[in-house]
């Protein structure tokens, strides 16, 4: 029934730490790199603390990886220190 559902739904966003973020403020970047290297990059820096709290989300795309941060340059001076 609907309550059952509505219950799972609060148990979940509770158990995943859940929370909706506007994306009113977000900017992107985008780290163009070889197709093929694109889901191993995103593990590395999915799992690097350099990276964390750097960008909200991030999402591949067909010649690099797109981020959705609240602050571009930043981000964009980590990446740049990285490719040099």
């Amino acid at each position: 029934n609907q309550f059952e559902k509505e219950s799972s739904l609060r148990e979940l966003f509770a158990t995943a730490n859940a929370k909706a973020v506007s994306m009113d403020s977000v900017e992107t970047v985008f780290l163009s790199m070889k197709p093929s290297l694109i889901p191993y990059m995103m593990e590395l820096i999915d799992n690097t603390e350099t990276f964390s709290n750097k960008y909200l989300t991030m999402v591949p795309g067909s010649n690099g990886i797109v981020f959705y941060t609240q602050n571009a340059k930043q981000l964009l001076i980590l990446l740049n220190s990285l490719t040099n």
